[in-house]
């Protein structure tokens, strides 16, 4: 994650105290979710089975192919990848428009054709999204042959559970207090922002419509190749 390189790089890796956990107030907490994995995975491994293709690394193929694009989507809207977990993405957005930036990238994802759906080699992947919003505790452990990891926790994961399980294909869900965030970000900003929401029976919110099109974006974190270079200078591996 960016928010590793940095703190690394800002403390020149081997003075980090690694037994400092930091907390971080307001953060918007996303988590993109891929639909059929389970069936992409049955599906390969029996081929592999059949044929003796390499199921499990046409399995890998695929799936990074898709996380690829969207990770893109991510930075550009000032986010960081802080985990992969297997067939979803956990991805952080800070700052005073946090919820909106977070919202604005999660419907973008889903409101575009080449995003929100991956076709390839007769395979078809979906997305859905849940957003939540709160503090989150941070630790990063590491330092063995160079290797570091960032580890977070807080309520917004627990929250994120509920969203992601109520949204559908192609759908975006938010937690209430996600809901608050943006409507106070929104009342606070000079950007012409609409939002509609309709309410899910857990009382979680889909988004129905997102007009970004006035929003200027926060300004993304210090190019993450920049960061990578000062890290892997330094003797350090990703």
């Amino acid at each position: 994650p960016n928010e590793t390189l940095m703190k690394l790089n800002e403390n020149k890796f081997g003075a980090l105290d690694t037994s400092t956990v930091t907390v971080d107030r307001n953060v918007a907490v996303t988590i993109i979710d891929i639909s059929g994995f389970t069936a992409l995975t049955e599906t390969l491994l029996s081929t592999e089975a059949r044929e003796g293709a390499s199921g499990a690394e046409q399995l890998i193929n695929h799936v990074n192919a898709y996380f690829n694009l969207i990770v893109e989507v991510v930075y550009e809207n000032a986010g960081d990848v802080i985990k992969f977990a297997g067939d979803a993405m956990i991805c952080t957005f800070k700052g005073e428009r946090c919820c909106m930036n977070a919202v604005a990238c999660a419907y973008n994802i889903q409101s575009k054709s080449t995003l929100s759906c991956y076709k390839k080699d007769g395979i078809e992947l979906t997305l859905h999204v849940g957003v939540a919003f709160g503090d989150l505790s941070c630790h990063i452990v590491g330092g063995d042959q160079g290797k570091w990891f960032c580890l977070s926790t807080g309520k917004p994961y627990a929250d994120l559970e509920i969203a992601v399980s109520s949204s559908g294909q192609g759908e975006v869900v938010i937690t209430p207090a996600a809901k608050l965030g943006i409507e106070e970000e929104i009342k606070n900003s000079d950007d012409e922002v609409l939002i509609d929401f309709i309410e899910t029976k857990d009382m979680y919110y889909k988004i129905k419509s997102f007009n970004s099109e006035d929003m200027e974006l926060q300004q993304p974190q210090k190019e993450r190749s920049q960061l990578i270079e000062t890290f892997v200078n330094s003797g350090n591996k990703l």
